[in-house]
């Protein structure tokens, strides 16, 4: 996280320039041809640096990659239809945060590190305008985070509640459609390929 010595390794993404980065995103999109991209919005979720690091890189080279006067070099161009970026919902981090409360725990040092601050990643939270219910998929995403080492250790807080509201946690995933824009009113989306054009 922000501040820690392990900024500093030369192999960390967030040492990498943002251009060489956008660079390297470019070549795969043009080689992919993905009609949608979903990356971190800009906190990167919960303030990793990394996280924010990919997110300007995606950024650039969405823009980049359907222009055929940058980098050609790197294959035709190929412009995506649609970006989100993965943001929580606001809704259910309120209750985490009321749960955090009535628990006497600071949620400003939440994870196994203590250093991601539930409350500004409620305050960076985008406006979600499409939502996928991925319940199906929340066994396996519990068991993939658990066996993953990061600063969430999410697993040994959620661990406490019951599978079903676990699982309704796990299985809720908020995105914020930020190319095309969703204005105010859009109707939330159900799938990211909503109105995507098949060429």
């Amino acid at each position: 996280m922000l501040g820690l010595p392990e900024n500093e390794h030369p192999q960390a993404l967030v040492r990498a320039p943002v251009a060489q980065v956008a660079r390297q995103l470019v070549g795969l999109i043009r080689a992919i041809r993905p009609q949608v991209i979903v990356t971190f919005n800009p906190y990167g979720g919960y303030g990793h640096p990394d996280h924010i690091q990919i997110h300007c890189a995606t950024l650039a080279a969405f823009g980049a990659a359907g222009d055929p006067a940058r980098d050609p070099d790197l294959g035709a161009a190929w412009a995506p239809q649609k970006l989100y970026f993965h943001t929580f919902s606001v809704a259910i981090l309120r209750w985490v945060l009321v749960g955090f409360r009535l628990f006497r725990k600071d949620p400003r040092r939440f994870g196994q590190n203590g250093d991601v601050d539930l409350v500004r990643v409620v305050e960076q939270a985008g406006r979600v305008t499409a939502r996928l219910d991925n319940r199906a998929y929340a066994a396996a995403k519990e068991r993939a985070s658990a066996s993953h080492r990061s600063q969430g250790g999410g697993t040994a807080f959620f661990a406490r509640l019951p599978r079903r509201l676990r699982y309704r946690f796990l299985g809720d995933e908020g995105f914020a459609r930020i190319v095309p824009p969703a204005p105010r009113g859009t109707p939330l989306e159900t799938d990211l390929f909503t109105r995507v054009n098949e060429s």
